[in-house]
């Protein structure tokens, strides 16, 4: 079944039966695999009456979140012989993806863990590399090592937007201000690496 649809005009609205055919209850995770989604509406119901409305994507605070996380997500208890209805409204800028998928609990938290974890590592290694750049900028006194700061800086933001690290962090940043980071800091990067290449090897002579 095919959810990434690509560059799109939304909203879109999609509709989910889950049913549980064991005699055990289940509880899952169920989110959104394109991290930037910018506004997702979810509504549940059971027995065909509706049961809960829940706000999610990028651009809903984070308060609002049951369980934060780098997707949007939200958790699900099915009881056996149980089938619940999930309806959801989904905006994003350009890029979609529409479709939910289904994880146990505890496998999403694990995952989840080890992704800020390696996150920390990538961010650990971006201000060692930054560091050594602006150190070596005031001993050599050479726009190159700013730019290339710039651009390491660029493409960590990147990254850190992208998989929905910052978003997750909550560091009180203008949520309007993620989603502009996400999509422009690639692009500010590429032009640092001109201006890198520009710099570094005196084109002007």
């Amino acid at each position: 079944k095919i959810t990434h649809i690509g560059p799109a005009i939304g909203p879109f609205w999609t509709k989910t039966t889950l049913i549980n055919s064991s005699n055990i209850t289940k509880e899952i995770t169920l989110y959104n695999p394109l991290a930037g989604m910018n506004k997702i509406d979810v509504y549940i119901l059971r027995n065909n009456k509706l049961s809960e409305i829940l706000y999610l994507g990028d651009l809903r605070p984070q308060e609002l979140r049951n369980n934060l996380s780098t997707y949007s997500s939200f958790n699900l208890t099915i009881n056996p012989s149980e089938s619940i209805i999930i309806i959801s409204k989904i905006e994003n800028f350009y890029i979609y993806n529409l479709g939910w998928r289904i994880s146990n609990i505890y496998d999403f938290s694990s995952n989840e863990i080890k992704k800020i974890y390696f996150a920390g590592l990538f961010g650990s290694l971006i201000l060692i590399f930054s560091f050594y750049n602006i150190l070596s900028f005031f001993l050599y006194k050479n726009k190159s090592y700013l730019i290339v700061f710039a651009t390491g800086f660029s493409f960590f933001l990147y990254q850190y937007g992208f998989h929905g690290i910052i978003y997750f962090l909550n560091i009180n940043l203008n949520l309007e201000l993620i989603t502009f980071i996400t999509w422009n800091s690639s692009s500010f990067g590429g032009i640092f690496l001109l201006l890198f290449t520009y710099t570094f090897f005196e084109q002007r002579k």
